[in-house]
């Protein structure tokens, strides 16, 4: 709305666009106070910054009260994954009314993501038979124990070829075999029980033939049953750390369906809006399902104008980025940058997509800017000519002032001699032309009798 006085109104909107992105894979982690796995777990999913974690650790030795209750906080949070590890269900019941049944909701019905983790109080050697988790986990507790002995993790072949992205810990999935068979044994693994037939698939499995990672769907979510709790044991150096971070990394997402986003075409404008007849830079990049950015990529770029009209626009590779200049922006309005983009990741899987960005071109006429009459400038203006300044209703005034003052009185010049710019003839302009052409002579025949011309 413009204010009392004003006299242009048309600065008082300003368009723009501001980027709403999601926060990240929101993750629940309910284990109790242990050492090793779950400090590990925290670790390696705390390495990347799209995945927020928040654990909550359980005692079991006293009542919860009120405000542990409501330390899942299922409304507000809105997780896209739940990991439980060595924890029973009686543990778990208290804190909150119909919580395992809210879980179970969430995973069927919002497509939330569920882990559970071997130990001696998980799956069948527990209290997990008979509660809602027992319906979305992907076996059947029908078998209770632990294998303590060291074992092997070793991934299927249905696994690697259907499940990839939670298994490809290395930058080649021709050499995700050879990067599993470098890790160390596991500390034993938990007896998981039957398959769901027809439902349930086994990624990996221990080198004495147990299953040790099996999936399910489950409505719109999928679930995981992963029979080790002794995942730290894979590290041993830096490679192993970052195979270990990735593999949980990668597991989260891929419970919250978030896989494919990482598999996208960037477009990043340098600005979201701009005065007309100005360029804009902008970046585009292709990113690989491991979340990295592609190198090699063909990028094919064009801008729409407002009149609907596009242009297209070449990019080039320029320190370490993928770069392209807008330079079309003769008209205010809004602007729309369209990317098609296509490359290969490191394990040759071609990668592909479309992304666009908009930015708006505003009118900069700078004569209008300011339209009302700066009165500081006019009286500094004024004042450095020998004036004044004065107001239109003060000229009446002022007309009047100068009709009651006397003429100015015209001042005495000085005389000058010889005075250049008098009309009249003086005997010493041909004295000087006399003396002058007699040097420039006097030179030229001095040359001469030396020969010098």
């Amino acid at each position: 709305m413009p204010l009392p006085g004003e006299i242009s109104a048309s600065n008082n909107q300003i368009d723009t666009y501001v980027t709403v992105v999601k926060e990240g894979t929101r993750v629940l982690l309910v284990d109790k106070l242990r050492a090793w796995e779950p400090q590990f777990i925290c670790d390696a999913l705390g390495k990347d910054p799209k995945i927020s974690l928040f654990p909550v650790w359980l005692r079991g030795n006293d009542k919860p009260d009120d405000d542990v209750q409501d330390l899942f906080r299922f409304d507000q949070r809105n997780y896209d994954a739940i990991i439980f590890g060595d924890v029973t269900a009686a543990l778990v019941k208290p804190l909150g009314n119909d919580v395992l049944g809210q879980i179970e909701r969430m995973v069927f019905e919002k497509g939330t993501g569920f882990l559970m983790l071997g130990g001696y109080s998980t799956f069948g050697n527990s209290d997990w038979k008979g509660t809602p988790i027992e319906k979305i986990l992907p076996v059947m507790l029908d078998t209770q124990g632990q294998i303590d002995a060291p074992v092997k993790m070793i991934p299927t072949d249905d696994g690697l070829r259907r499940y990839s992205y939670i298994l490809k810990i290395s930058s080649q999935l021709a050499g995700a075999q050879g990067a599993w068979a470098k890790l160390k044994e596991l500390d034993g693994q938990t007896k998981l029980g039957s398959l769901k037939p027809g439902l349930s698939s086994v990624l990996a499995e221990s080198d004495r033939k147990e299953p040790l990672l099996v999936t399910q769907n489950y409505g719109k979510g999928r679930t995981l049953a992963f029979g080790a709790d002794t995942s730290y044991k894979w590290i041993r150096d830096p490679e192993s750390r970052q195979n270990h971070a990735r593999f949980w990394a990668q597991m989260v997402r891929w419970l919250a369906r978030q896989e494919e986003m990482e598999g996208s075409v960037l477009v990043i404008p340098d600005s979201r809006r701009i005065p007309a007849n100005n360029e804009l830079g902008f970046r585009v990049a292709l990113r690989g399902k491991d979340g990295n950015e592609l190198e090699a990529g063909k990028y094919q770029v064009q801008v729409l104008g407002p009149d609907g009209k596009a242009v297209r626009v070449p990019t080039n590779r320029k320190g370490g980025e993928e770069r392209g200049v807008f330079l079309n922006s003769e008209l205010s309005g809004e602007y729309k940058i369209e990317v098609e983009a296509e490359g290969k990741d490191p394990s040759g899987e071609v990668i592909q997509g479309k992304s666009s960005a908009r930015f708006m071109v505003y009118d900069e006429d700078l004569e209008m800017t300011r339209r009302a009459a700066d009165h500081e400038l006019l009286k500094k203006i004024a004042t450095a000519g020998g004036g004044t300044f004065q107001r239109v209703e003060e000229l009446k005034t002022f007309l009047q002032k100068m009709l009651n003052e006397p003429p100015l009185t015209e001042k005495a010049g000085g005389k000058y001699y010889p005075d250049w710019k008098s009309n009249i003839g003086s005997p010493i302009y041909a004295f000087i032309m006399i003396f002058f052409v007699a040097i420039v002579a006097s030179e030229w025949l001095l040359r001469r009798w030396w020969g010098l011309v």
